[in-house]
């Protein structure tokens, strides 16, 4: 896996960002490399998105050589809330970007994102060179933090300020893609990282490289309306995983995660309880529906049942029914 993590430095409020930069960093063999630099202020200024600097592209470049002939697609992964790449125990390394198992205890096949990417098999084995994992510190930070911020809350620091921060980032790796055009590559974005992943579509205009030909999201924070402004142009097949009846996503992202914006109004709505529609290159597949919980059942003999039901066995965190996809 080509493990990839930025590093945003504590500047307060967007009046009080100055100069500051925030850092993209090659993970490998417990040492961090800079490989390119954003300026944090362009959050506020909005230029197009920052070209990858050569050191970027020559990681890239260097983990598609790695590959030798594999010719599956490369799946690009976004975790959610709550992960920070410099803290061992919040890190996603051990948790959805972990091996499962592979170093006891090592997170449960259900939770690593490992063998859905096809980076390994559910018991951590026959490794591949097959992900990238892009994360960045979604912790919301302390009361110090997100109040310097000007924020109420840490998720409303992560949601508002660091997942739109991180997009830059993002947007320029998407970019570094297309330098390998007979390489395909896929996006995997979770709960808030569907907040940089679809910001960091908005960066590029929906001009995503021809090589990028799936973008799935899961359960995702992102606004709808905001969905449908980065997303209006791409051509880019994207499949959008949602449920009705997640409560996290009730609570966080229609409800008090959104101060700006009127509880329950069409501005509030995100893209993980009702979707987006009227794009031709967007999907939505509501898990909740009874007719995919019956297909679904009957695929896996009753044994996997995704349903209101907060008590499945779907996922071991699901009891919120944000976890259960």
């Amino acid at each position: 896996m080509l493990y990839l993590s930025y590093v945003p430095q504590q500047a307060g409020a967007p009046a009080d960002y100055g100069e500051t930069r925030d850092t993209l960093f090659l993970e490998q063999d417990g040492s961090a490399t800079e490989l390119q630099t954003f300026r944090k202020k362009n959050l506020v200024d909005r230029p197009p998105a920052d070209a990858p600097d050569p050191r970027l592209l020559t990681a890239l470049s260097d983990f598609v050589k790695k590959r030798g002939a594999d010719t599956r697609p490369v799946v690009l992964m976004v975790h959610g809330y709550s992960f920070n790449p410099r803290d061992a125990q919040e890190s996603p390394l051990a948790s959805v970007y972990g091996f499962p198992h592979a170093v006891p205890p090592g997170p449960d096949h259900r939770m690593s994102w490992m063998p859905l990417v096809g980076e390994c098999d559910e018991a951590g084995g026959n490794l591949a060179e097959n992900a990238i994992g892009f994360s960045y510190n979604s912790m919301g930070g302390s009361l110090t933090d997100y109040g310097q911020a000007c924020w109420s809350n840490s998720y409303q620091y992560a949601l508002f300020d660091l997942s739109p921060l991180a997009a830059r980032a993002l947007a320029s790796l998407i970019t570094a893609l297309s330098a390998h055009p007979a390489q395909r590559f896929r996006i995997f974005a979770h709960s808030l990282g569907t907040r940089t992943t679809s910001p960091a579509v908005g960066l590029l205009g929906g001009k995503l490289p021809a090589n990028l030909d799936r973008i799935l999201l899961l359960n995702g924070a992102e606004f709808s309306v905001d969905a449908a402004r980065n997303f209006a142009t791409c051509t880019s097949q994207v499949i959008n995983i949602l449920n009705t009846k997640d409560a996290v996503l009730d609570l966080g992202g229609e409800g008090a995660g959104a101060p700006i914006r009127p509880n329950e109004s069409k501005e509030a709505c995100v893209i993980g309880r009702d979707g987006l529609g009227g794009n031709t290159n967007w999907i939505d597949l509501q898990l909740d529906n009874p007719a995919i919980c019956d297909r679904l059942a009957a695929m896996a003999g009753g044994a996997c049942a995704i349903s209101p039901d907060p008590t499945n066995t779907v996922h071991p965190q699901s009891s919120m029914r944000h976890w259960c996809s």
